[in-house]
């Protein structure tokens, strides 16, 4: 059985702490799903370690649903000059709701600022019958995973397509994990934090776990190839500002929010998610996102993950 620790990464670098303004700053983090959704609670966890390290600010959350989480970019994208809305990015989910409703990509109206999260994909089984991650199509069900075009399901199309595994998607990934615990499904593809409960209790065993080196929060177990598809395996999620943002705001936000990122405070609320604080600056982070993008909509053309009605 595989051991589900508590460890973190450290970010390695850390910047200096700014003063946005002499007075309280009011900051809205726009989230595009409901109150107590895993977004929003991920908003609502990082917005008081914001504000430790944006002194001086006041940050609060704003719910904006609809359209899949693309509302809210579009909203944020239309942002007047002088108002404080940040987006918050979930990549490569809102980027495959974009390609799903045939619309432009969301990255022609929003600037990336950074990134500050890395997630792992872990694939889980019973622990009274282990299975070999290379022979799991030999036992005839399906492999389970979220919602068609969330990162485990676009991920586990790549693992499932070598051997002809059916894979199914649920409405979530606790459903998902549920068909796994149960015996419906051969296995589950999971995102790590969703899967860390059932790991804790030893309802499930961890049989991979995607990542570029062994995950430190699971240590002993074996890094999840994906072949063709190790980009989208790696969920990250981070901030956009609207494109016609002016460089200074940018500049006075990034200190904070790299030195967020090596706070041992958060790493370690973050690792007790099942999360990585990873710190990516605006380059890095626009060049993943335009990678994952194109990447999508190659497939998309090629093998769409749904079917669109009408």
């Amino acid at each position: 059985m595989s051991r589900f620790g508590r460890r973190a990464l450290l970010a390695a670098s850390v910047l200096p702490m700014p003063a946005l303004a002499s007075r309280s700053l009011p900051i809205v983090l726009v989230v595009g799903s409901r109150l107590g959704t895993t977004a929003d609670l991920w908003a609502r966890s990082a917005a008081p370690f914001l504000e430790r390290h944006w002194r001086h600010a006041a940050v609060t959350v704003r719910n904006l649903p609809g359209r899949g989480g693309l509302a809210a970019l579009e909203e944020v994208a239309a942002t007047e000059v002088g108002q404080r809305q940040i987006a918050v990015f979930a990549a490569p989910l809102l980027l495959a709701r974009a390609i799903e409703a045939g619309g432009a990509s969301p990255l022609a109206g929003l600037r990336p600022l950074a990134a500050i999260q890395e997630e792992a994909l872990v694939l889980v089984g019973r622990p009274d019958a282990p299975i070999d991650p290379a022979r799991i199509a030999d036992d005839g069900r399906p492999l389970a995973t979220p919602a068609a075009g969330t990162a485990a399901h676009l991920a586990a199309r790549r693992i499932a397509a070598p051997s002809g595994l059916a894979v199914l998607p649920f409405a979530s990934a606790v459903a998902a994990r549920q068909a796994a615990a149960a015996g419906h499904a051969v296995a589950a593809l999971l995102p790590l934090a969703d899967a860390a409960p059932a790991l804790r209790e030893g309802k499930l065993v961890a049989l991979g776990v995607t990542g570029r080196t062994p995950n430190p929060l699971l240590p002993d177990v074996p890094t999840l190839a994906v072949p063709g598809g190790e980009l989208l395996a790696l969920p990250h999620r981070g901030f956009m500002l609207p494109s016609g943002a002016p460089e200074s705001v940018a500049h006075r936000l990034l200190p904070g929010i790299a030195s967020l990122a090596s706070d041992p405070d958060f790493v370690k609320d973050r690792a007790a998610q099942g999360h990585a604080a990873r710190f990516l600056p605006p380059d890095a982070w626009a060049m993943l996102l335009e990678q994952m993008d194109n990447e999508l909509r190659d497939r998309w053309r090629d093998d769409p993950w749904i079917v669109r009605s009408g």
